[in-house]
């Protein structure tokens, strides 16, 4: 567990970061976010904030409200109703419709490993990975390499990122976790919405090497599951979210956005 904050400020300029010693000498910042209405500044990373994105011709209001939308790709009926929910409601709304309309047979299905896919599927473990052993290592004792793959996923010296393929890497990780459509569709709402607003696009290009952390409490997958309190430690949830931000930035970093199709799985 890492050593929590000892204090979280709640400005609009102000957000939680924790520094941990990896290995010697080495130190790893982690930033955690949470929704809007806790004003830290990377709240915007939040699928609630006030980023409307476009698909197939229609806006939706934040990409909570596509994110739920496609789980309903072939009831134009839902869809509409998710659309025109209120923002702060969209998140039990989508709870509240998945009770009265049939969500899509292959919501939960695994996603197959294809020549169309390999990358995100290989980048989607490698991140995992990476992410759980930075967290659970104790201070100073880092696998050297995940390290070593951390610093290539992260480095902006393209002499790095040339004589080092990370997909070449990320075949030696054990492939560990699989990704469902779900995820595969959080991914493309999030891909859509940073490459549709450039506050959010800098505001992620900007947070570097560091670990994301969708610090929020509760028992779903998105976040790290926290426990309840402005304080908290991290959970042990599985940070979906941020794992899928920290893919995005990579993505956009070695500009590989023509290996991303969307839609994939998405609304197909």
């Amino acid at each position: 567990m890492l050593q929590k904050p000892k204090t979280i400020k709640k400005t609009g300029d102000e957000f939680p970061i924790i520094n941990k010693i990896v290995a010697p000498g080495i130190i790893q910042k982690f930033i955690m976010f949470r929704s809007p209405q806790h004003y830290f500044t990377y709240s915007m990373f939040s699928n609630s904030s006030n980023h409307p994105i476009k698909f197939n011709g229609e806006w939706y209001s934040s990409s909570e409200h596509l994110y739920q939308a496609s789980k309903f790709y072939d009831d134009k009926r839902a869809i509409e109703y998710i659309r025109n929910c209120n923002p702060q409601d969209i998140i039990n709304y989508g709870h509240i419709m998945s009770s009265k309309f049939i969500i899509r047979n292959d919501w939960q299905k695994i996603i197959e490993n294809n020549s169309q896919n390999n990358k995100i599927l290989l980048l989607w473990n490698a991140i995992n990975t990476i992410y759980n052993n930075f967290l659970e290592c104790k201070d100073g004792e880092i696998d050297p390499f995940i390290l070593h793959a951390w610093n290539v996923l992260t480095s902006y010296n393209k002499e790095i990122i040339d004589n080092n393929d990370f997909f070449e890497i990320c075949k030696s990780f054990l492939n560990k976790y699989n990704m469902k459509i779900k995820d595969w569709n959080m991914l493309c709402v999030v891909y859509l919405k940073i490459m549709t607003h450039s506050d959010v696009m800098m505001a992620l290009i900007e947070t570097h090497d560091a670990i994301l952390i969708y610090h929020v409490p509760g028992k779903d997958s998105w976040s790290d599951c926290c426990e309840y309190g402005e304080n908290s430690d991290f959970g042990n949830g599985k940070n979906k979210l941020g794992i899928i931000f920290m893919m995005v930035r990579y993505i956009i970093r070695i500009n590989i956005c023509d290996l991303f199709e969307i839609p994939g799985p998405f609304f197909n």
